[in-house]
């Protein structure tokens, strides 16, 4: 479990969660913030697609069958507007983020696709192999008990459950036992080596916000069940 109470500095917490397709400059925002505690992602209200991340490499080699993600899920922002969606992926991915800030390279992930625009406010479940980790290709299956709302919290739980399926959750207690929904899906076995902890986003060109802030995360690898 991660709470992310322990970096006392900006560059102790980027140094575990490096930032990446964003500088100080830039108004979209995801990384550590160390004054509340929580990883922060949002993305603003801007004229072009912006990309922004932050990632943790995991401190084993992950299983390409069987691992649990969890985290403490907070919508701070929503704001819909225009034909141009703002996104935001939380999820196991094979690489971190290297590159410009308007341009995002092929990666594979598992993990929850939030998309916000005029006309669409919803969460899916996600996998993508060698493509778009923010696009629409990915998409599983879209929740229907739950979509982005600000000031809700959920407590969201993503596991591999074999080379070829996963399941995504939305439970309402951190104990992550009163389920609100799960939804469960195929992906393709040669989607391996997520070793990536991946939080990332992609600004809207057309007025929609999107923000979420998540003060704990949890991983257990080569298990189908997190350990009590």
């Amino acid at each position: 479990m991660t709470d992310f109470t322990s970096y006392s500095t900006q560059g102790e917490a980027d140094a575990v969660y490096p930032r990446s397709y964003q500088s100080d400059e830039q108004t979209q925002i995801c990384e550590v913030n160390i004054s509340d505690d929580d990883i922060e992602m949002l993305c603003p209200d801007v004229s072009e697609n912006l990309y922004g991340a932050c990632t943790r490499e995991a401190d084993c080699s992950v299983d390409d069958t069987a691992w649990v993600m969890r985290w403490n899920n907070y919508c701070s922002a929503v704001t819909q507007s225009g034909g141009n969606s703002a996104r935001c992926f939380v999820g196991m991915s094979d690489e971190a983020y290297t590159g410009g800030v308007t341009t995002v390279p092929a990666q594979s992930g598992i993990g929850l696709l939030s998309q916000t625009q005029a006309t669409i406010n919803n969460y899916w479940s996600f996998a993508e192999e060698d493509g778009e980790i923010l696009g629409s290709d990915g998409k599983g299956t879209q929740f229907s008990s739950v979509d982005p709302t600000a000031t809700d919290r959920d407590y969201i739980e993503v596991i591999r459950t074999s080379s070829t399926t996963y399941t995504v959750e939305f439970f309402s207690d951190s104990g992550y036992s009163n389920s609100i929904e799960q939804e469960s899906d195929s992906c393709a076995s040669s989607l391996t080596s997520l070793n990536f902890m991946s939080f990332k986003l992609q600004s809207s060109t057309t007025g929609s916000i999107l923000g979420f802030d998540i003060p704990d995360v949890a991983f257990a690898n080569a298990v189908t069940v997190y350990p009590s």
